[in-house]
């Protein structure tokens, strides 16, 4: 049996857990002559962040000879309206040469040159992602001379914002199918007919219909991420008999809480090893309420996360975590101790966690509803399955 024994620092500070940085790209389409990629700078964000979405491109040498690449051509971004707008026409332009020349984004509701709402959006993409929108961005070089993209290429990137009203969910971006031949005239008024490549032996090589592209698509969420969870898991009462039909006044109410495997792997594994920074648990217990009144979780949260203390309510810790094996969830108990002369009323409590987060900040946890132990209205009940289990020794 594994057990972790160790005295665990308190940490009050409370902070979000921060995104983590990645980029996903869908699979694209093996037939495909230049793949176009798109990515986000987080995987999660709240409601107000900014998003930066980064566009890419490969072009496959089995179609395109030496993968040279000139550009010329929009670039469409379908997207949920109710969860997206558009932040800023600026766009960072990637280290390539030529010179980049960018005509701005325009949006499906602010465009002034051609209407790009409606038919402009795939209706297949539109009906998988719940897109209803579109911001369009137009790029040309000055020379048309190419870059070479046999290897994925980092094009450009633009800002968006999280709507602030933006329900929390996963949500998909990606190119719109119908961002070449809808859109290429849309621009400038100019038609900027594509990405184009060049071919061994010099020539031109246009890509001039959109079977000719591989579309990425990219996830995200909005949203608090889920985090670890801490659950109830039993609880027991020990008493010490001292009749056949009595026991002493003095007794204790032991609580068990759990953690999955899953979560202490990914959330708690360097809990009581030497490096206690990161992904490792400070403090754990329970937090209780003894009076008549009703119990109230704010007030309760509060005692635990930042030490404000309120009549009745009372924290017990322990400094012992039970795990039997590398795959096995994880056990903690916390007890309070009570006299029978002086419990008037039944308790109510959560178990609790407090821990730093990969990126080393603190969090709290809590069950997810509290519990009742009646302690008092019930206690009668208790010493006799108890005498029952436990016969009286003399």
């Amino acid at each position: 049996m594994k057990t972790f024994r160790k005295v665990l620092g308190v940490v009050l500070a409370i902070a979000m857990l921060t995104g983590v940085f990645s980029m996903m790209a869908s699979a694209l389409a093996p037939d495909s002559a230049v793949d176009l990629y798109i990515s986000t700078d987080k995987d999660n964000y709240m409601q107000g962040d900014e998003v930066t979405i980064t566009f890419s491109a490969q072009a496959i040498s089995a179609v395109s000879g030496n993968g040279t690449l000139g550009i010329g051509g929009c670039y469409a971004v379908g997207f949920n309206s109710a969860v997206l707008e558009k932040y800023s026409d600026s766009l960072d332009l990637k280290d390539h040469a030529p010179t980049w020349l960018v005509s701005g984004g325009y949006d499906e509701a602010n465009s002034t040159i051609n209407d790009v709402s409606g038919e402009t959006i795939d209706a297949d993409q539109a009906a998988a992602y719940g897109w209803d929108a579109v911001v369009i961005y137009g790029v040309t070089d000055d020379n048309e001379t190419g870059f070479d993209a046999t290897s994925k290429l980092d094009l450009f990137s633009i800002k968006m914002r999280i709507k602030s009203d933006a329900p929390n969910g996963t949500y998909t971006i990606g190119f719109n199918k119908d961002s070449y031949s809808n859109m290429s005239a849309y621009i400038n008024d100019t038609a900027m007919w594509g990405i184009y490549g060049e071919v061994a032996d010099g020539n031109d090589y246009g890509y001039g219909t959109t079977n000719n592209y591989g579309y990425g698509t990219c996830t995200f969420t909005v949203g608090a991420p889920a985090g670890p969870k801490v659950d109830y898991y039993k609880a027991q009462i020990k008493m010490t008999p001292d009749s056949a039909t009595t026991v002493k006044d003095d007794f204790q109410f032991r609580v068990q809480s759990v953690i999955t495997d899953a979560d202490w792997d990914a959330y708690f594994a360097q809990t009581a090893t030497a490096d206690e920074t990161k992904n490792a648990i400070t403090e754990m217990g329970i937090v209780a309420y003894k009076g008549a009144g009703t119990f109230d979780e704010a007030t309760a949260k509060a005692l635990v996360t930042d030490g404000t203390a309120a009549a009745d309510y009372a924290t017990a810790g322990t400094t012992y975590v039970q795990k039997a094996s590398d795959s096995a969830d994880a056990y903690f108990g916390a007890i309070i101790k009570a006299k029978h002369t002086t419990m008037v009323n039944d308790v109510t409590y959560m178990g609790y966690v407090k821990y730093v987060d990969a990126a080393g900040d603190a969090q709290v946890i809590f069950y997810e509803t509290a519990k009742t132990a009646a302690l008092a209205s019930n206690y009668d009940n208790y010493v006799t399955a108890y005498l029952a289990a436990n016969p009286y020794q003399g």
